[in-house]
């Protein structure tokens, strides 16, 4: 049986409930149920792909990289993502186009190599919609290297191609990689946009995020010309630009 969204909220609003109860066990049970379990997934080049048991694995990840705000917390988040999310017929990304994509990605970049060569990305397929969001992208930093996860959800619109947003989300674990933060920018990605005559001091860093996760996707995009770009009107001119930094940001990488 698979554990889904509708099992993780039904979870975490019992063991809630059995704190407010007064009982000091429940957040600690519900932690070691959870990592009990054994979501399964398939294996593709350089990335491990959850389906089914999506939610199961973001409960084990949200509780291992948050393990300094204690389970409590954790078990509230947890409650309160299951909480955003109802049925969809709106478009989602599928296994055969997961693979695609990395299969594009390595062909054009040394992206496995660079960004992810020690652990397989994990990717949670979600078969619901999100109340704000397509996607989000998530990593921690170990000795052994950056573990990623990017959470995929089916589209906000209908007109909205999975695939452009499976990419940006794999630019976001390109910056984080690249500077070995959450929460940073590249320094060479500010200097690329003012070159461009772009105003980044107005910009926010999660704003800057995203036009760089933006940038990569176009990089890719402007090797397959199959591809639809969802930016419309774009020169040539700007996706050659894009392709040329995003190629020189992997030189960047050790």
């Amino acid at each position: 049986m698979s554990f889904d969204l509708l099992t993780l909220f039904e979870e975490t609003e019992t063991a809630l409930a059995k704190l407010e109860e007064g009982d000091e066990s429940a957040a600690e049970e519900f932690a070691k149920y959870i990592f009990a379990l054994r979501p399964s997934y398939v294996s593709g080049t350089s990335y491990l792909l959850y389906q089914e048991d999506a939610a199961a694995r973001y409960a084990q990840w949200i509780l291992s990289i948050n393990r300094e705000l204690g389970i409590t917390l954790c078990l509230e988040a947890l409650h309160q993502f299951a909480d955003k999310f109802w049925p969809s017929n709106m478009p989602a990304i599928t296994e055969a186009q997961v693979k695609q994509v990395f299969q594009m990605v390595n062909q054009v970049f040394p992206y496995t190599q660079k960004v992810s060569p020690e652990h397989s990305v994990e990717i949670l397929l979600f078969d619901a919609q999100h109340e704000t969001l397509n996607g989000e992208t998530t990593a921690f930093f170990e000795p052994s290297g950056m573990r990623g996860c990017i959470c995929m959800y089916r589209m906000q619109e209908e007109n909205l191609s999975p695939v452009a947003v499976f990419l940006h989300e794999l630019g976001h674990l390109l910056h984080i990689r690249g500077t070995g933060a959450m929460d940073q920018v590249p320094p060479s990605f500010v200097t690329y946009l003012r070159r461009l005559g772009a105003q980044t001091d107005a910009l926010s860093i999660p704003q800057l995020q995203d036009v760089f996760a933006d940038t990569f996707m176009l990089a890719v995009m402007s090797q397959h010309p199959k591809l639809e770009v969802p930016i419309p009107g774009l020169s040539d001119q700007v996706l050659r630009a894009s392709y040329q930094y995003i190629q020189a940001f992997f030189d960047e990488i050790a």
